[in-house]
């Protein structure tokens, strides 16, 4: 059961759903509560993993492929290993040898099982139960979404007080996500929340320049804007902005779009994410894309300015 301790100084955009019986399950409803920016609950659902096993599994820090470990170009890899070398393992290991660079197999075998290949095996295993757990869920969840691109990243390094934000990407995306989230460990998970990016781009808009206001992209305001209303990473916990705290309980699953709620790991060790691009005419409603989110208030900023 997910703990949350709410701020009356923030709206409560937490939303639970029963999930305990998936065929049950109203899936437009998801989808507008998704697309509206909630955090939406998942109760009577966990993800079934061996536990025990997994609570063992530790991923280094670097390099970024281990830290953020995209668990689904893992299983395409080991899938055409295994059509390519078929059952000769000495081939394969004078094959590996051989390279410049270790693949992630080798990564993985190495830098988290130590060479020791029963365990590297059983680890398989478990990244593919586990994910096909993922799919069918996002499957029955959100039927209608166009999926053009899945990732699924395994997050199994510590991780202690990030900075609070909305999520920003290198270059703008102009796909929908699809965000889910699961607590793969034995403790709790801890996050924060605090302002929605509407609540970001009302308050603290203004306090942008002008010009770049009217020229930039959507991703680039959403950049400024986290420094603008959150400050730096050094500025973490230290904002003075007001957060919802939520324990989210191992095997917990949640949905939001990260990138209309702003978010804080303040200490977690293991932890699933998906970053799934969705077609975005294949949106219960494609106006809740935060690119028209953003554009929403700039005619409300060149008013301001006039």
């Amino acid at each position: 059961m997910v703990t949350i301790f709410r701020n009356k100084a923030l709206d409560d955009y937490f939303i639970e759903v029963d999930c305990s019986d998936l065929s049950r399950v109203a899936p437009e409803d998801i989808c507008r509560h998704y697309e509206a920016g909630k955090v939406i609950l998942l109760s009577g659902f966990k993800i079934d993993y061996d536990q025990e096993f997994i609570a063992n599994v530790n991923f280094p820090d670097t390099p970024k492929s281990l830290k953020k470990f995209p668990s689904h170009k893992f299983l395409e890899l080991e899938a055409h290993e295994r059509r390519y070398f078929g059952l000769k393992s000495l081939v394969r290991s004078t094959v590996y040898s051989a390279r410049r660079q270790p693949s992630l197999s080798d990564q993985v075998l190495q830098q988290v099982f130590q060479g020791n290949r029963q365990r590297f095996r059983y680890f398989k295993d478990q990244v593919r139960h586990v994910n096909s757990q993922i799919l069918h869920l996002c499957q029955a969840l959100f039927p209608n979404y166009q999926r053009i691109h899945e990732s699924i990243t395994w997050r199994f390094s510590e991780t202690r007080n990030e900075n609070m934000h909305v999520d920003i990407y290198t270059e703008d995306l102009p796909e929908h996500h699809l965000r889910l989230f699961v607590n793969m460990d034995i403790i709790p998970r801890l996050w924060n929340t605090s302002w929605t990016l509407e609540q970001m781009l009302q308050g603290h808009l203004d306090k942008l320049d002008p010009a770049f206001v009217q020229q930039a992209t959507s991703g680039r305001i959403c950049h400024d804007l986290n420094f603008q209303v959150f400050g730096r990473m050094r500025d973490a916990g230290r904002d003075g902005q007001p957060r919802h705290i939520t324990f989210f309980e191992p095997g917990e699953v949640w949905l939001v779009d990260s990138r209309k709620v702003s978010h804080q790991i303040v200490y977690g060790r293991r932890a699933i994410s998906t970053d799934f691009a969705i077609a975005r005419q294949s949106m219960l409603d494609p106006n809740q894309h935060y690119y028209n989110v953003v554009d929403r208030f700039r005619p409300v900023q060149q008013a301001l300015e006039l």
